[in-house]
């Protein structure tokens, strides 16, 4: 079974309407004897730093994957080399399991037309690391019972009923979900 921690916590601080000081929460998953990075986030100093904190450096990383296009999940990637940078997202066809990994992809559509989250299974049950499928800002209250988590308002949604199936989706999938911004909580049953 794989493992995970979050390594960098996302936050969004809203400075002017639509304008946010803001980075993606970033997770280490070890699966199959790899270091997989999940949305390493804008700020290079942050994820060194974070990556320090778990003796690892840059080039300890074997796979970079990103939930979506936005610089504040995908900008640190220029960090490393290309060929370990993984946009699922963007590919025509979008493998259901990242190679040499047991990490699934789920397509997530809604925030962007181009989003996927990923279900790591682990000893403390599966995981659905969310990207932006679920997000908060700072000065947000963060309510995660089922019709709080339906009603969740995304001002940045290109699509709201694509955005509420991938919610529904991914809560009927995962044990515990970890928000593209925001803190991990428990999937309401």
């Amino acid at each position: 079974m794989d493992t995970l921690k979050i390594i960098v916590k996302g936050y969004a601080d809203q400075f002017a309407p639509g304008r946010y000081k803001a980075t993606s929460t970033t997770i280490l998953v070890k699966s199959n004897g790899k270091n997989v990075l999940i949305d390493p986030g804008l700020y290079p100093k942050d994820l060194k730093t974070a990556l320090a904190n778990e003796g690892l450096t840059l080039d300890d990383i074997d796979i970079v994957l990103n939930s979506h296009s936005h610089q504040d999940h995908v900008r640190n990637g220029k960090l490393f080399d290309k060929s370990k940078v993984l946009d699922v997202y963007s590919q025509k066809s979008i493998p259901e399991m990242i190679p040499d990994t047991n990490i699934q992809v789920i397509v997530t559509p809604g925030h962007v037309d181009k989003h996927v989250s990923f279900i790591i299974d682990t000893p403390d049950g599966k995981y659905a690391v969310a990207g932006d499928v679920f997000w908060w800002e700072d000065k947000q209250e963060q309510k995660t019972d089922e019709k709080s988590l339906l009603s969740l308002v995304d001002p940045l949604a290109k699509d709201v009923e694509l955005l509420q199936n991938s919610r529904k989706k991914l809560l009927a999938m995962a044990d515990f979900i970890i928000p593209g911004h925001g803190g991990q909580f428990a999937a309401p049953r």
